[in-house]
């Protein structure tokens, strides 16, 4: 399998998830990594533990460490005439408070989070699937970024290349003859026309053909409780396709 990677990062749980996904994926066949633009923090997360990572030269990597924090916007909402009122249980319960800041204590958990992630989590899985000590892989983390040039004299990335070279070398990984030919399977499937529809409703899209347009007219064609509907039946399909679903108890309009 080639796993095409093209993120900044984000979630450490997400990351964590889909680098377990991986390893055990890689227990049943090779996984090889394809880094495009970027594949940094969470990014390099979830490639490290491949079979081989392969990216180009001025690909964005490394950023191997864990940054985090909280907006606190009491000012704001003292603004907008809204208050707050918390019911808490423990010495830490109201940690992630937007309307108050860290307490001393607060902030010494969360560091502890933080370092706890970095130091027991991301350091060793990155050393065991790099072959490399957690000293040495700590000394080119603590969030440098690199560029792919760079990543490969640290040990960070196998081969230069594109998505091409990195299924040459799953192939070769597999065993499969260089001039045998491959049926390329795209997971996750590209949209259909229901879901480029919906999306181009609501969502910000980089697309701009020409479809996508008459798509978004069509929408706007249509009264709000129509298109409020269409949304949520995107919602079901996609639940109904075992992605996690996210939806707020109620509808927030700001008019």
């Amino acid at each position: 399998m080639v796993l095409r990677i093209d993120s900044p990062g984000g979630s450490g749980l997400a990351s964590d998830i889909i680098w377990r996904a991986v390893e055990s994926l890689k227990a049943k066949k090779p996984v090889v990594v394809s880094m495009s633009d970027v594949a940094a923090s969470g990014g390099y997360y979830i490639a490290c533990n491949a079979s081989k990572i392969v990216a180009e030269p001025s690909t964005i990597t490394g950023s191997i460490g864990v940054v985090g924090g909280k907006p606190v916007i009491k000012g704001f909402y003292d603004w907008i005439g809204v208050s707050n009122e918390y019911v808490l249980r423990g010495n830490n319960a109201g940690m992630f408070r937007e309307s108050e800041k860290f307490s001393e204590s607060e902030r010494k958990k969360f560091e502890e989070l933080i370092k706890t992630t970095y130091y027991d989590q991301f350091i060793p899985k990155v050393a065991k699937g790099r072959g490399k000590n957690v000293e040495y892989i700590d000394s080119v983390g603590q969030g440098r970024v690199w560029t792919g040039r760079q990543g490969k004299d640290n040990g960070l990335v196998d081969e230069y290349g594109g998505l091409d070279k990195a299924i040459e070398i799953a192939k070769q990984l597999a065993n499969i003859p260089a001039d045998k030919s491959v049926q390329r399977v795209i997971r996750p499937q590209p949209p259909g026309f229901l879901e480029e529809l919906l999306s181009a409703s609501g969502e910000e899209s980089e697309q701009t053909s020409a479809e996508i347009k008459q798509h978004a007219a069509l929408m706007a064609a249509l009264p709000e409780d129509a298109r409020r509907a269409w949304r949520y039946m995107l919602l079901m399909d996609r639940a109904k396709n075992g992605e996690a679903i996210y939806v707020m108890p109620y509808d927030l309009r700001i008019r």
